[in-house]
């Protein structure tokens, strides 16, 4: 559950976003708050817990807005490193 943002052309555009970074956890505190934990679970298929994806896209998006803005997706670390070894 680390994140990376890439633009369209696979390349990363900000930071790795690691697997136990806490920062996004109130972000993810106001959507459990928002939002009826087992809406939650059926639309995402884990409870929110504050260093999951969606956090750290949060992170991206609060710290790092450039990166998010300039980001096509947000995809694992091990996904970008595989669309960069298989460019053509």
């Amino acid at each position: 559950m680390s994140v990376v943002p890439v633009a369209a052309d696979g390349m990363p555009v900000g930071p790795v976003i690691m697997w136990m970074d806490g920062r996004g956890a109130e972000a993810t505190r106001y959507l459990r708050r928002r939002e009826h934990l087992g809406v939650w679970l059926e639309r995402h298929g884990l409870a929110p817990f504050g260093s999951d994806d969606i956090a750290h896209i949060a992170v991206l998006r609060d710290r790092h807005p450039l990166a998010y803005a300039a980001a096509a997706a947000f995809v694992e670390p091990v996904d970008a490193i595989t669309a960069r070894l298989v460019a053509v």
